[in-house]
């Protein structure tokens, strides 16, 4: 009987060792996949914030791309309202000059008076300097050289008097050639 008992308890104790390395096994398994998870949850992490972060850097391109664009389109109608004699009509630049008096001013004053400084073809910089100024349209223009006629563009930064001159000729040409029509 001796025999036979310590035969079963060899074979109790195999079992035993047999399912102990079976639940190890599956204990080892699951601390695997428990490992995985935990490894890719702080992969997920990371990528939230690598994804939070770049929609932040997004975001903020957009915003300087229509502040961009905004700025374009201000600088465009700016120019358009410079360049374009029909854009006057919508700048409240004239309570500024003087009205049109045909014997100070000129034949046809009250039409051409109202006409942008584009329409004389100044220089650029001449015609920078001229709007810098606020001087917009021709009515402005002449009576700025009509109060002082010597020493007009003194006022203006960046004409000077050759300058000067070469504005006042382009402005008289206008003015008195078929009355500034």
């Amino acid at each position: 009987m001796a025999t036979k008992t310590k035969t079963k308890t060899q074979t109790e104790t195999a079992k035993l060792k047999s399912q102990l390395e079976r639940y190890e096994a599956f204990f080892g398994e699951l601390d695997s996949f428990i490992n995985f998870v935990r490894e890719e949850r702080v992969s997920l992490e990371t990528a939230v914030a690598a994804e939070a972060e770049a929609k932040a850097k997004l975001e903020a391109a957009r915003d300087e791309r229509r502040q961009i664009e905004g700025s374009i389109a201000g600088a465009k109608e700016s120019l358009y309202r410079l360049v374009e004699p029909g854009a006057t009509k919508f700048m409240p630049l004239f309570d500024r000059m003087e009205p049109a008096d045909p014997e100070k001013h000129g034949e046809h004053a009250s039409e051409w008076r109202k006409k942008p400084i584009a329409a004389l073809r100044l220089s650029p910089i001449a015609a920078k300097a001229l709007v810098d100024a606020d001087i917009i349209v021709i009515g402005q223009l002449q009576d700025a050289v009509l109060e002082s006629p010597h020493d007009w563009y003194d006022r203006i930064d960046g004409i000077n008097p050759a300058m000067a001159a070469a504005i006042v000729d382009k402005l008289n040409d206008f003015v008195f050639r078929d009355g500034g029509k």
